[in-house]
C-alpha cells in the first residue's frame, strides 16, 4: 500500500509504504518506506529506500534546535550520531569522511564548544585548546591562504624553541620579548628599522657591536664600552671633524668643548689639522680664533738680545700655535708673549739673544797605526750665536815601534760650515824617540761670525812607524 497526493504523484512504480505529496513527486520508481514532500513545482524522486525528502527548505539565519544533515543535492534530511573528526586528506571536519559545509555551533562531551555562524566575515569561537591530533605535522594557513592577524595576551608564542612573548601592563607601551637570538634569515639582505621607520634607542652590552667592512673586505670593526663607560673601537675611528670635551644635549647637540677639524685642500701646504672653540652644535656653532695644531705652529724661537738665557734651554724647539702672529722662523726675538693657554700671541723681532750657554762635542779616536795625511776624528757643532768662537782640544797618545829610528808626528784642525771654511796653520809637530810613548796635545781657537752648522776635523800624519794608542777630540762653541 502506498500513499501519492498532486498531479502525477506517484505516477508509476512507487514502493510499498512510500508517502509521496506534490506534484510530480515520486513519479517514476519511488522506493519503499520513503517520504517526499515536494512543493517545488518540479520533479523530485527518491534515491534510496526508508528515506525522508523534502523540498524547499529555508536556510535560517540563526537557530537554536538540534542540528540535522541536510543534503542540497538530494534534498535529502538525516540525522546522524557519527563523530565529527579532522579529515587532513581534504583538511576539513568531516562526518566520519563527508565534509561538514553548514555549521553553527559544535558542543563537545568534556565542555569545549566552537562557536558562531558561518558566512564571509563571521567569527568562529572556541571554548578549550586548539591542539593538533599529531604534533609536527599540521599548519595554521598556507602560503596560499594566510591568515590576517593573531591576538595573543599574556602568553607566548613559541617558534621551535624560541619564546616570543609580549607585556601589556596598563600605562606602558607594549613590550615583546624574544628568548633567543635575532638572526637574519640571509646575510646583507634585511634592515632593522628604515629611514621612515626607526627604533627611538638600542640597549646593547655587556657585549660589543660588530660591523662588517665593505662587500667582499674581511675586515671587522668593534665598537664597545670599558668599565668607566668610556667607548672605544680595537681599529680605530675616522670622522671629519670631533668635538673633545662637550656637555651633550637632547635638542642643543654638543655644548661647549673643542671643535677639532682639517681646513684647506690635502696635499697642499694649506692643509691643516686645527681646533675652535665649540658653542653648540645646534644652532650656535662655533666662535673665537681657530688655533692651527700642525702647520701654523711655532717651530723655533731663537735667541736675541731681548731674551737672557743661562740654561741649556736656549734654542730649544717650542711646540706651540702661533696666534696673532704669522707662521715661520723668527730669528733673534726681543720679546715673545705667551697666553693663558700657552700660546705664542706674539713675537718682536730684534737683534739677537746673548746665551751664556756653550755648546759641545766630544769623540775618542781609535787605535791605528799612523802614516799620511789621516783623518783622525771629526764632530758636528750648532752654533746658535753669531760672533763668537770655536775651541778645539785633542789629546793623542802615541808610540814610536821603531828600534832604531827617531819618528816625527804632525796634528792640525780645520773647520767648515756656513759658507765658512779654516784649515788650520797651527801645525803641532813632535819628535818621537825610537821605543818611546808619549802624549801629542793639538789645540786651536778660530772667530766665526754666523750660526750654523759647522764641522770640526782632525788631522795627522807621521814620518812612518808610529802607532797610535789612545786620544780623544773635544770641541766648545758659543764662546767669546
Amino acid at each position: 500500500m502506498a500513499i501519492a497526493i498532486g498531479g502525477y504523484a506517484g505516477y508509476t512504480g512507487q514502493g510499498t509504504s512510500a508517502i509521496a505529496i506534490g506534484y510530480n513527486t515520486g513519479y517514476e520508481s519511488q522506493h519503499a518506506n520513503s517520504i517526499i514532500l515536494n512543493a517545488t513545482g518540479a520533479s523530485l524522486n527518491s534515491t534510496a529506500a526508508s528515506a525522508l525528502y523534502i523540498a524547499p527548505i529555508r536556510t535560517a539565519a540563526a537557530g537554536t534546535s538540534s542540528h540535522l544533515r541536510y543534503d542540497p543535492a538530494t534534498a535529502e534530511i538525516t540525522y546522524d550520531t557519527r563523530t565529527i573528526a579532522y579529515n587532513p586528506a581534504v583538511a576539513q571536519l568531516d562526518m566520519s569522511g563527508e565534509g561538514i559545509t553548514a555549521l553553527s555551533d559544535i558542543y563537545f562531551a568534556n565542555g569545549a564548544a566552537l562557536t558562531g555562524t558561518t558566512g564571509s566575515g563571521t567569527t568562529i569561537q572556541v571554548i578549550g585548546d586548539l591542539l593538533p591530533a599529531t604534533t609536527d605535522i599540521y599548519s595554521l594557513g598556507s602560503s596560499e591562504q594566510r591568515w590576517a592577524d593573531i591576538w595573543l595576551t599574556g602568553q607566548s608564542a613559541y617558534i621551535g624553541d624560541v619564546a616570543i612573548g609580549a607585556t601589556l601592563n596598563a600605562g606602558i607601551t607594549p613590550q615583546l620579548t624574544l628568548a633567543g637570538d635575532l638572526i637574519p634569515s640571509a646575510s646583507l639582505t634585511y634592515s632593522l628599522g628604515s629611514t621612515s621607520s626607526r627604533w627611538a634607542e638600542a640597549y646593547i652590552g655587556p657585549g660589543t657591536l660588530d660591523i662588517a667592512g665593505p662587500v667582499g673586505s674581511t675586515a671587522t670593526a668593534t665598537i664597545g664600552t670599558d668599565a668607566a663607560g668610556i667607548i672605544y673601537t680595537k681599529s680605530g675611528f675616522a670622522s671629519p671633524t670631533v668635538i673633545v670635551g662637550p656637555a651633550p644635549g637632547a635638542t642643543t647637540g654638543a655644548v661647549g668643548g673643542w671643535f677639532i677639524g682639517v681646513t684647506g685642500a690635502e696635499g697642499t701646504s694649506g692643509y691643516d689639522l686645527y681646533a675652535q672653540e665649540n658653542l653648540s652644535t645646534v644652532g650656535a656653532g662655533v666662535t673665537g680664533p681657530a688655533y692651527s695644531l700642525v702647520k701654523g705652529v711655532v717651530r723655533s724661537i731663537t735667541a736675541g738680545a731681548g731674551i737672557t738665557t743661562h740654561s741649556s734651554t736656549a734654542g730649544t724647539t717650542v711646540a706651540l700655535l702661533a696666534t696673532g702672529v704669522t707662521g715661520g722662523t723668527y730669528d733673534y726675538p726681543t720679546s715673545v708673549a705667551v697666553n693663558n693657554y700657552g700660546q705664542i700671541t706674539s713675537i718682536t723681532g730684534g737683534p739677537g739673544i746673548t746665551s751664556y750657554m756653550p755648546v759641545s762635542a766630544f769623540e775618542t779616536i781609535t787605535t791605528q797605526v799612523l802614516g799620511p795625511t789621516i783623518e783622525l776624528a771629526g764632530v758636528t757643532l750648532q752654533i746658535t750665536v753669531p760672533n763668537s768662537v770655536i775651541n778645539s782640544h785633542a789629546n793623542i797618545d802615541v808610540e814610536n815601534t821603531s828600534t832604531s829610528n827617531d819618528r816625527t808626528i804632525s796634528c792640525w784642525i780645520d773647520i767648515s760650515g756656513a759658507g765658512f771654511t779654516y784649515v788650520s796653520d797651527v801645525t803641532k809637530t813632535s819628535k818621537i824617540t825610537k821605543s818611546t810613548a808619549r802624549t801629542v796635545i793639538c789645540m786651536d781657537r778660530v772667530a766665526i761670525t754666523s750660526v750654523g752648522t759647522y764641522s770640526i776635523k782632525l788631522w795627522g800624519s807621521d814620518s812612518g812607524g808610529i802607532s797610535l794608542q789612545h786620544g780623544h777630540l773635544m770641541v766648545m762653541g758659543n764662546m767669546y
